[in-house]
C-alpha cells in the first residue's frame, strides 16, 4: 500500500491485491451470539471531505487508535473486501486505514463494484498518476 501511495509501486497491483483480500471492520456493540453482520452497524466517520464513510482496515492492529476513540465499536470482524463493496450503501464512501499514514478514501460514487480508480484522501491520485501530497 505504501508503494501505491508514494508512487514507488503499482497502484493497479495494490487494488488487485486489495480486491482479493480480507479487511477488518469495527461494528457497534458487543459481538452477537450469531455472527450475522446483516443487523450490525459498522463504524462510519466523515472523510477528509466530510463525506460519511465506512472505516475499513488492512489489519486489526491498524484499527487500534480509531477503536480507542470510538470505544462503543467493540466488535471487529475480518471480511472479504469485495463483500464490503457489495454491501456499503450508495450514499457512503470508504476510508481505508483512517487515522494512519497509510490511509486512502473513496467517495460514494466510486465505492461500488470495485471501481476504485478515483481514490482520494490526504493524497491526490488523479487518474492513475503518481501520488502526491495535497
Amino acid at each position: 500500500m505504501a508503494g501505491a501511495i508514494d508512487g514507488s509501486g503499482s497502484f493497479p497491483d495494490f487494488l488487485s491485491t486489495l480486491l482479493r483480500s480480507q479487511v477488518f471492520l469495527l461494528f457497534h456493540g458487543d459481538p452477537p451470539a450469531n455472527p450475522d453482520v446483516a443487523g450490525m452497524r459498522p463504524l462510519v466517520l466523515p472523510s477528509s471531505q466530510g463525506i460519511p464513510s465506512v472505516c475499513i482496515f488492512t489489519s486489526p492492529e491498524r484499527s487500534n487508535e480509531i477503536q480507542r476513540a470510538n470505544p462503543e465499536y467493540r466488535t471487529g470482524l475480518a471480511v472479504d473486501f469485495r463483500w464490503v463493496l457489495r454491501v456499503v450503501p450508495p450514499d457512503l464512501g470508504i476510508v481505508l486505514n483512517p487515522g494512519t499514514k497509510l490511509s486512502l478514501e473513496q467517495p460514494p460514487e466510486g465505492a461500488r463494484g470495485g471501481d476504485l480508480h478515483r481514490v482520494r484522501v490526504g493524497w491526490s491520485l488523479p487518474g492513475r498518476e503518481r501520488a502526491r501530497r495535497r
